[in-house]
């Protein structure tokens, strides 16, 4: 459970690494769920969710849908999250878009077990990484990663959400991820499994 004054440094990290991508505090909600949303002129608000209830911290940003992405850049986007993962300690990090069943949310299990999807935006903290190994990790099929001195990466499949996003069964695949089914809807409104691209 996080005490007022872990929540006071979750904040400051937030608006650290917020300031840092150009993006302002807009507004704030303190009851469940815990959420900050930052904006910048004219682009659209980005939203983060805090989970405070367990004994690691949960948060979430996004979802990270197209109009988002294309306002801010995926490249900012991707600053954001890794000052952000940076700043608040986290040991894993991942981008999610709406619409997805999920899918992209950290579950808690992963944190000590099997990780369970991969999206556009990985963080890793050392302890993750060590589940390969860093140079196993950086040669992986991803378009991009990075490694810094504490021993995190930073791994991202395309240059954003939408376009040129490598393949995440390949990624998934390499990390000895096992991807959930990915479920739809055929055109008569029955559910159908999708293959994951």
């Amino acid at each position: 459970m996080c005490t007022e004054t872990d929540r006071s440094k979750l904040a400051e990290a937030m608006n650290a690494a917020a300031a840092a991508s150009g993006m302002t505090l807009v507004a704030t909600q303190d009851q469940k769920p815990v959420s900050r949303t930052y904006g910048g002129g004219e682009r659209p608000p980005i939203d983060v969710y805090m989970d405070l209830s367990g004994s690691d911290a949960r948060v979430l940003v996004g979802p990270l849908e197209r109009s988002v992405v294309e306002a801010w850049g995926a490249e900012t986007l991707a600053a954001y999250l890794t000052r952000l993962s940076r700043g608040l300690g986290v040991r894993l990090g991942r981008s999610f878009r709406g619409g997805g069943g999920g899918h992209g949310i950290v579950q808690p299990q992963e944190l000590g077990g099997a990780l369970e999807f991969v999206d556009w935006f990985q963080y890793f903290s050392a302890g993750i990484v060590a589940r390969w190994g860093a140079s196993y990790v950086a040669a992986g099929p991803f378009w991009k990663t990075e490694r810094f001195e504490d021993g995190s990466m930073v791994v991202l499949l395309g240059r954003d959400p939408f376009e040129g996003l490598g393949s995440r069964k390949a990624a998934a695949e390499y990390l000895g991820i096992e991807l959930r089914p990915l479920l739809g809807k055929d055109f008569h409104g029955n559910p159908i499994e999708l293959e994951w691209k």
